[in-house]
């Protein structure tokens, strides 16, 4: 059972729902200037930059060691290598 002030787990429909680095990737996204965070179909997409410079990276919503890498990227301009 879910505990007051518990933010690990989400119950929804009654089911748990573990809490993964995709949040993380929300917070970080919406404080980004030119990113756009798009989940659907069980995927992740972030969408930064314009013109040439316009990137897209995707993966799915449990691969939170990719996501890390895109918060790295975000925060950090690091480059990814899949």
């Amino acid at each position: 059972m879910m505990k007051s002030g518990d933010c690990s787990d989400i119950m929804t429909k009654g089911v748990y729902l573990e809490m993964m680095q995709v949040g993380n990737l929300a917070i970080v996204a919406a404080n980004h200037k030119d990113c756009m965070l798009q989940i659907y179909d069980n995927q992740v997409s972030v969408h930064t930059g314009s013109g040439n410079e316009k990137r897209t990276l995707s993966c799915d919503v449990n691969d939170d060691e990719y996501i890390d890498k895109i918060i790295a990227y975000l925060n950090f301009g690091t480059e990814i290598v899949k």
